[in-house]
Parts: C-alpha cells; structure tokens; sequence
C-alpha cells in the first residue's frame, strides 16, 4: 500500500509505518507492506490525512480531512434541510 500524504507529515508518517504494520498483521493475521510516495505529497493547503493506493493504483482510499469532511456534510444534510427549511410548504 501507498501512502500519499503531505510533505510536512511524512517524517511523522515514516516513523509510524512501523508500529501501524504491526496492528494491522495483529488484527488480520496477514502481513502489509506500506510505503510513503517520495514523489508526490498532497498539496500544502490540505489540513492533513492520508491517501491510501493500492500497488498498481486500483483502489484507493481518501482519508484526508477534506475527504472526512465532505462525507460529513452530506450524511448531515438532511438533517440540516429539515432544521432549515421544517415550516416551508
């Protein structure tokens, strides 16, 4: 697994790859390689996260706060419909 992460967080992420693999191999019984793409970070105005790619680039996972966010804002937004718009006919 690749992870795309931003410039800023790589030595943080480089030094937790570690300690991750090994909950990981703990919980599922199955070993993971996981390496940081040296080549391209996500863009500085990006709060922070990771994306995650498989090795051929297949599947991916966004789980940068922008992502989480966004996925935040649409589970949210009926309820934020009815609150705003409960006594309109």
């Amino acid at each position: 697994i690749v992870l795309k992460v931003r410039l800023d967080d790589a030595p943080i992420v480089k030094e937790l790859i570690g300690t991750v693999s090994d909950k990981y191999k703990k919980m599922t019984k199955s070993e993971v390689k996981l390496s940081i793409d040296g080549s391209v970070f996500l863009d500085e105005s990006c709060a922070g996260g990771v994306v995650l790619y498989s090795q051929e680039g297949r599947i991916f996972l966004d789980n940068s706060f922008e992502a989480r966010l966004a996925i935040a804002y649409e589970q949210n937004m009926p309820v934020i419909r009815t609150m705003l718009f409960q006594n309109v006919v």
